[in-house]
C-alpha cells in the first residue's frame, strides 16, 4: 500500500469513468463581397454567473439583496507544482438580480484537455462569490471551462461558510499539496468473444495528453465526511502508453471490467476576494495515471472489506437491429475500433476520502480506444464473430457487446 506525502499509509480507493470520443471542429471565415476575406478572431471565454441570496445556517438572510457580490475566477494549472497561487482570470460584481457576466483572460492557459469533441480547449477553474465578512456570505466551486465558450452557472452560498477579513485586499487562491494516495478506477467494460482478440489502449501524443475528469471530494477539516464537488480534469499529462490485450490468443473469451491505477492528490486551498477570505478547504483531486491497467482490482470494496478483485460483465442478449452489428471474419472485415463520441457514467466510492461516492468520465478517441480483431480460430460456422451496440452503432455504443453465436436473420 502506498504511503501518503506526510509519511502515513494512504488507503486505496476507486473511481469510475465514462467514455467519450472526439471529432475536430471547423474554423469558419466570413467573406465580405467586394473585399478581401477576413479571418474571424477567437471567440471570447465568458462565464455568466447567477448567485443565490446567502443565508446563515439558521435560515436568516446573510445579505440584504442579490447585488454587490464580488465574483472572482481563478485558473487551476495543468501539471501543477506542489504549491502555487492560481492566477486571476477575471472578476465582477453582481447586479440587483444576482447576475454578472465575466469575460476571462485565458492567456495563462497551458496544456488544455479534450472533453470529447476532439478539441484541446478545456481547463480547470475555481469560482468564488463573496458579499462581505460574516457567516454564510461566501460561495465557492470548482469547474471545467472551455476556451471560446460561454458557460452559465448558478452558485448557492454555503450556510456554514465563514468569510474572514482579507488584510491584503488582493484576490488570491493558494494551493498546497499535503497528501497523496493511489486508487484503481474502472475505465472499460471489456468484451472479447470467442474467435476474437481485443486491444484496449491508453496513451498520449503531442497534442492530446489528458482525457479523464472526475468529481472533487472536499471537506473543511481534511477528514471524513467529504462532500462531492464538481468535475475536474486530471491534473497531470499522461506520460505512459499501455495496451491491454485479451481474447483467443490470450486464454480465451474475456468479459470483465478493466481498471486503471491513478494517483490522487490532496490539496489545502484557500480563496480570497478583495472583500474577504473563505475557509480553508481540503480537496482530493485526480492527479496522474500510473500506466497500469488490470482486471483484478486490489482496492477494498468497503471499510473493513477485502479487495474488489475481478468484476465480471454480463453480456446481454442480442436485442439490436442487424444493421448496427459488425461481423468480423478472418476472410472478411478483420477488425473494428471503438473511438467516437461516447458518454457513459460509472459510480463508485473512494476509501481514502471516507468512501464518498463519486462519478468520473473518460474520453474515448485518439488516445483512448479499443480495437477488436478476428482470430483464425475459436468461432466456427454457423456461428459468427459479432460486435453489437444494443441500439447504437459499434463505434458509438456506450458499451460494445461481443460474442460468438448464430447471427439472427431479422430484424
Amino acid at each position: 500500500m502506498p504511503r501518503g506525502r506526510n509519511g502515513t499509509r494512504a488507503r486505496r480507493g476507486r473511481r469510475l469513468f465514462v467514455g467519450v470520443a472526439t471529432f475536430a471542429a471547423a474554423v469558419i471565415a466570413m467573406v465580405v463581397p467586394g473585399a478581401a476575406a477576413q479571418a474571424t478572431g477567437p471567440a471570447p471565454t465568458v462565464l455568466k454567473v447567477h448567485v443565490n441570496l446567502p443565508k446563515t445556517s439558521s435560515g436568516l438572510e446573510a445579505a440584504a439583496d442579490f447585488s454587490n457580490a464580488e465574483v472572482d475566477v481563478f485558473y487551476q494549472e495543468a501539471n501543477p507544482p506542489d504549491s502555487y497561487s492560481a492566477p486571476l482570470m477575471g472578476t465582477g460584481t453582481t447586479d440587483a438580480n444576482g447576475n454578472v457576466t465575466i469575460t476571462l483572460d485565458t492567456s495563462m492557459v497551458t496544456d488544455p484537455a479534450d472533453l470529447g469533441d476532439g478539441n484541446n480547449n478545456a481547463f480547470n477553474a475555481t469560482v468564488a462569490a463573496i458579499w462581505s465578512t460574516g457567516i454564510g456570505t461566501g460561495a465557492e466551486r470548482d469547474m471545467i471551462l472551455t476556451e471560446g465558450s460561454t458557460t452559465p452557472i448558478t452558485m448557492t452560498p454555503d450556510p456554514s461558510e465563514t468569510v474572514t477579513s482579507n488584510t491584503s485586499f488582493q484576490a488570491s487562491n493558494i494551493n498546497h499539496h499535503v497528501d497523496s494516495a493511489s486508487n484503481h478506477v474502472p475505465v472499460l467494460a471489456f468484451n472479447v468473444g470467442n474467435g476474437m482478440n481485443g486491444d484496449f489502449t491508453m496513451t498520449h501524443n503531442t497534442s492530446t495528453d489528458r482525457q479523464t475528469k472526475v468529481q472533487v471530494a472536499w471537506s473543511y477539516s481534511g477528514t471524513a465526511p467529504f462532500s462531492v464537488g464538481a468535475f475536474f480534469e486530471e491534473q497531470k499529462a499522461r506520460t505512459y502508453s499501455t495496451t491491454y490485450s485479451k481474447g483467443e490468443s490470450y486464454g480465451g473469451p474475456f468479459h470483465d471490467y478493466v481498471w486503471a491505477n491513478y494517483n490522487s492528490w490532496k490539496w489545502s486551498t484557500q480563496t480570497c476576494g478583495i472583500r474577504g477570505c473563505t475557509r480553508v478547504r481540503y480537496k482530493w483531486e485526480l492527479h496522474d495515471w500510473t500506466g497500469d491497467l488490470t482486471n483484478d482490482n486490489p482496492d477494498p470494496s468497503c471499510n473493513g472489506c477485502g479487495k474488489i478483485g475481478v468484476v465480471g460483465y454480463n453480456v446481454p442478449a442480442y436485442t439490436t437491429h442487424s444493421d448496427d452489428t459488425v461481423l468480423l471474419s478472418p476472410t472478411g472485415q478483420k477488425s473494428a475500433t471503438r473511438g467516437s463520441s461516447i458518454i457513459y457514467s460509472y459510480g463508485e466510492s473512494v476509501d481514502f476520502a471516507g468512501f464518498v461516492s463519486l462519478s468520473a468520465k473518460a474520453t474515448y478517441g485518439n488516445i483512448t480506444s479499443v480495437t477488436w480483431h478476428a482470430a483464425s480460430s475459436g468461432c466456427s460456422s454457423p456461428q459468427s464473430r459479432l460486435l453489437w451496440g444494443n441500439g447504437y452503432t459499434v463505434p458509438n455504443a456506450p458499451i460494445v457487446q461481443s460474442n460468438c453465436f448464430i447471427r439472427p436473420t431479422s430484424p
